[in-house]
């Protein structure tokens, strides 16, 4: 009996932070959801399924007005505050793709900002929280 025991508690003492550590790195930190505009003109949360300019970041997803992306892996920078490696599978009109993006979150005259860059692409974009 008491080898019953040992055997399980080392399973589970393997196996459980496996399946922790895999749920924590699918989910996008709190800081970063909301709706999000490209421009502070169009940039309000009413406006969310009527302008294509917005998308909706969740715990575990990414939502524009035509297409939409799964988070298949979230990981905190913990060298840099506020800065998150995301890998995203998306499909929209049509079309499949993924994604390796790394998001960073700043601060300008109280409105928050999200700087997305796509590494190896040279692709930055800069979004506003929506209000």
């Amino acid at each position: 009996m008491r080898s019953r025991r040992i055997g399980l508690v080392i399973f589970l003492s393997t196996i459980m932070p496996v399946c922790v550590a895999a749920e924590a790195g699918r989910n996008i930190p709190r800081e970063f959801h909301g709706i999000w505009g490209s421009t502070a003109t169009q940039c309000s949360v009413k406006d969310w399924r009527n302008l294509d300019t917005l998308h909706r970041i969740s715990s575990n997803k990414v939502e524009w007005w035509e297409a939409a992306c799964e988070v298949t892996q979230a990981v905190s920078r913990k060298e840099e505050k506020n800065t998150v490696e995301v890998q995203l599978a998306c499909s929209g009109e049509g079309e499949e793709w993924t994604s390796g993006e790394l998001w960073k979150l700043i601060e300008i005259e109280r409105s928050k900002y999200l700087v997305t860059a796509i590494p190896g692409r040279g692709r930055i974009q800069i979004y506003r929280l929506c209000r």
